[in-house]
């Protein structure tokens, strides 16, 4: 995904948060796909998500994370 103010090809919190505010479907289906392997990249994805509470994105981003990684979540306190 091509980020307004952000130059990297990275998964950062930053480009997390700027996919999950003003990606498309096939940009969140390009998150969603690195995080399948990366357990830190979603906790990171779960994290960023929970700052958008307001808007739906992090209930719908849990139930990803639930099918894609659900140790993160039990391992919740």
């Amino acid at each position: 995904m091509r980020h307004r103010h952000i130059n990297t090809t990275e998964w950062t919190r930053m480009a997390i948060d700027s996919c999950l505010e003003r990606g498309n479907l096939s940009d969140w289906q390009e998150l969603f796909e690195a995080a399948k392997g990366n357990a830190e990249l979603a906790k990171d994805i779960l994290f960023m998500a929970r700052l958008h509470e307001e808007d739906g994105t992090s209930a719908l981003v849990e139930g990803m994370m639930r099918k894609l990684h659900p140790e993160i979540l039990t391992a919740e306190p």
